[in-house]
């Protein structure tokens, strides 16, 4: 999947549906409406509605999921049923249920794109038809998964335990102060989203193999992300390497004393993939779905709930990506790095 410039997104115009007559400017409607959506998707929506729910297997956080999930069922009666996973649970739960024959989701969406590309080749997830994208640009698109979100990479601290030191930079994470275990480190292993996170940084020249070792020198925790940002909210780390702010959002509103800080030479962006299985128990409330997220008005209430970028364009209420931002690397160039990323951050 080729990777898009920033002057494409930012250029990138709010969805449609290919097939049909690009939905125009202003015709979106919120939830219950009627739009161009719902002329252009009616079989679809009535056998959605039929169905009558869809369960969805997912990375989102628990906040932006209710509001996605109420949007949704708002506007079209169909009742969703979330389970929040991380990409290696979600893999490993939907490959058990495909070995047993018993599929239970008919969404999928975390951020391993690898997990999607080898489930489309291996016949797991369905192909994707072009009504299915809208209008997201061809660098967005797989054979058989889309590109749903892209939120930049956060740095979570504990506002009680930082103390004095200003993270303006990756060279503050060298601080003497945040030796011996004050920062946790997003695991390459748990998450590819985390190994290209750190390839980025390891093909940064400013940063590379000699910031890695000295990063490992700090002996850092190494944690998921979503422990990590745990584990800095419970005030057993400081920092962690690989966050999100809506994550950083609950925590904060759910009173811990937890901010961010947005990185920058490297800024980096995660995206979210999703794909609908070959043997999904509700593949129209699936399909609605996905169809509904990549238009304007599910790609707003995603993104907003999220504090994500949308990778149709410029929707309402998204955040717009920041300069610089840089999305992942090729895959294959991910592969290789992942073992030297491993030995430098001492990582076994």
């Amino acid at each position: 999947m080729r990777r898009a410039s920033l002057a494409l997104l930012a250029g990138a115009l709010a969805a449609g549906l290919v097939g049909c007559a690009a939905e125009p400017a202003g015709q979106s409607t919120g939830s219950g409406g009627d739009s161009a959506f719902e002329e252009q998707n009616a079989e679809l929506i009535e056998a959605a509605k039929a169905e009558g729910s869809m369960v969805w297997y997912g990375g989102t956080s628990p906040n932006a999921a209710d509001a996605v999930v109420q949007a949704f069922q708002e506007r079209f009666g169909i009742t969703v049923t979330y389970s929040r996973l991380a990409s290696a649970d979600l893999a490993q739960r939907f490959l058990a249920e495909v070995a047993a024959e018993d599929v239970q989701a008919s969404f999928l969406m975390t951020a391993d794109e690898v997990f999607y590309e080898d489930m489309g080749e291996k016949g797991n997830t369905r192909p994707l038809e072009d009504e299915d994208f809208g209008e997201l640009p061809d660098e967005y698109r797989g054979d058989a998964y889309a590109t749903t979100l892209i939120t930049p990479l956060t740095v979570p601290y504990n506002t009680e335990e930082i103390g004095d030191l200003e993270i303006e930079d990756w060279e503050d994470l060298l601080d003497p102060s945040l030796s011996n275990g004050r920062i946790v480190l997003a695991d390459p292993r748990a998450s590819n989203s985390w190994a290209q996170m750190w390839s980025i940084v390891l093909h940064t020249p400013e940063l590379g193999e000699d910031y890695l070792e000295a990063l490992a020198a700090q002996k850092p925790q190494i944690a998921a992300s979503q422990a990590a940002m745990q584990l800095v909210s419970a005030g057993e780390a400081t920092v962690a390497v690989g966050g999100i702010d809506s994550t950083v959002a609950t925590l904060a509103a759910q009173g811990a004393p937890i901010d961010s800080w947005m990185p920058h030479d490297p800024v980096y962006g995660v995206a979210n993939y999703a794909a609908i299985p070959v043997d999904a128990p509700s593949p129209n409330a699936g399909t609605l779905f996905l169809r509904w997220l990549l238009s304007e008005d599910g790609a707003s209430v995603y993104a907003a709930a999220e504090d994500s970028a949308s990778p149709i364009g410029d929707v309402p209420d998204a955040v717009p990506l920041p300069e610089g931002v840089s999305l992942a690397p090729d895959l294959t160039q991910v592969q290789e790095d992942t073992p030297t990323i491993l030995r430098l951050l001492g990582i076994e």
